[in-house]
């Protein structure tokens, strides 16, 4: 469903966007999920301004190399179940009814003798 924005007289439908975070993004972020109200289809870097306005600079810090303008390698982003990396890093589209999950980039995993 659509909320409308009137802005500057043009009118933008606004999408729903769940942000979930998880490990150590969910602490820097402060919370471990939110709903996000953003105008329209945007992309991933969009979104992290967004965040960036409502959580505070270290969660954008986390996720952005400003250097190279990527996602870093400390976090693992998924947008609608799909590795962010793989649909256009930071220029991954996001649109209404989105998932979008940051996790911490996974490490080890079992040996079963």
């Amino acid at each position: 469903m659509f909320t409308v924005l009137w802005l500057k007289g043009v009118v933008h439908k606004m999408a729903k966007v769940t942000v979930k975070f998880f490990g150590d993004v969910s602490r820097i972020a402060g919370i471990k999920q939110m709903e996000v109200e953003i105008p329209g289809d945007l992309t991933l870097h969009d979104l992290l301004l967004i965040l960036k306005k409502k959580l505070g600079e270290r969660i954008y810090e986390h996720v952005v190399d400003t250097k190279r303008m990527e996602i870093k390698r400390t976090v693992i982003v998924f947008i609608d179940g799909r590795n962010a990396m793989g649909t256009g890093g930071l220029k991954s589209k996001i649109k209404d009814k989105s998932i979008v999950a940051f996790f911490p980039p996974g490490v080890g995993g079992s040996k079963h003798n």
